[in-house]
């Protein structure tokens, strides 16, 4: 179902005139573009629903470099081809990463790597925590961190700050 056939449903009832709050987004949209917001769309729900549709595409902010860098990490492993507008588009990647994210192995299965800051901090707290010996070369393998950490971790598995 479509935004405007979406949008029926609810603005129909009001006389034929678009919501304040669906206004108020066309006015976004239409701001974001440099232009006026249509007349008819002030007066018309229907208007105002096609004006966002067609339109929307423009509050589609970019992704973080986490989400780009994950989205390229699946491409690369999965070797499916990123699509070009991903690192602009927020929802783009996002629909990638949903898309792909299943298919990638466990994060054991993956070439190992040192430890990150917060797995050796977490390893630290739940060995003194439990009076246990953290295992050998464990900040030199996040595969190590994460199963003594998955072992012996609890909810409260990362440090709380002092």
């Amino acid at each position: 179902m479509t935004d405007a056939a979406d949008h029926a449903k609810t603005d129909s009832a009001s006389d034929g005139a678009p919501r304040p709050g669906r206004l108020d987004f066309a006015q976004k949209i239409a701001d974001r573009l440099g232009v006026d917001l249509p007349d008819q769309a002030s007066l018309d729900w229907r208007a105002c629903a096609d004006f966002i549709d067609k339109n929307k595409h423009v509050l589609d902010d970019p992704p973080t470099q986490p989400q780009v860098a994950y989205a390229m990490k699946i491409a690369e492993h999965l070797n499916v081809e990123l699509p070009p507008e991903a690192p602009a588009s927020w929802r783009i990647c996002k629909e990638f990463i949903e898309k792909h994210k299943a298919q990638m192995p466990p994060a054991t299965d993956r070439p190992d790597k040192p430890a990150s800051e917060g797995q050796i901090k977490a390893v630290k707290a739940i060995a003194a925590r439990k009076k246990l010996t953290a295992p050998a070369g464990y900040e030199s393998s996040s595969h190590l961190c994460s199963r003594f950490i998955d072992e012996h971790g609890d909810k409260r598995a990362t440090p709380t700050k002092a």
